[in-house]
């Protein structure tokens, strides 16, 4: 799990951009070997958050993945225009990321454990689920 930001540098306005146009630009600038196989975004008015997860052997690998996805994704799309990226950094645990992200990771995980969603299994195992007093019925 990487972040990264892409902040407006105040050269060039910023058009705000909605989460699922930013994650549609990403989408388009990665290739197989990035190993993407989730991203979330939010935007304000004047910094995009983002937060990919990877398949990747090293976090090393995953990092790389990130910085290069959006770095072409600031050169080709022109929505990006007015944006710089600060350097995309690894997150091992939700408690790491920004507040507004955490919010999303801790929910993530929990909707992964409930459907066994491939796309985190490194965060089901972070936050473990609490012991009920009943037994579930399934």
């Amino acid at each position: 799990m990487i972040t990264a930001t892409y902040i407006a540098t105040g050269e060039q306005p910023a058009q705000p951009l909605e989460p699922g146009i930013v994650t549609d630009i990403l989408w388009s600038t990665a290739v197989p070997a990035d190993g993407l196989e989730h991203i979330y975004a939010t935007t304000g008015r004047q910094e995009i958050s983002l937060v990919l997860f990877h398949r990747a052997d090293q976090a090393t690998d995953a990092l790389a993945a990130t910085t290069r996805i959006c770095r072409t994704a600031l050169e080709q799309a022109p929505a990006l225009t007015g944006y710089r990226l600060l350097t995309p950094a690894r997150t091992r645990h939700p408690d790491d990321a920004a507040f507004s992200d955490r919010r999303h990771l801790v929910s993530h995980a929990k909707t992964a454990r409930r459907n066994r969603c491939t796309t985190s299994s490194t965060l089901r195992t972070v936050r473990p689920q609490k012991a009920s007093a009943q037994p579930r019925q399934f």
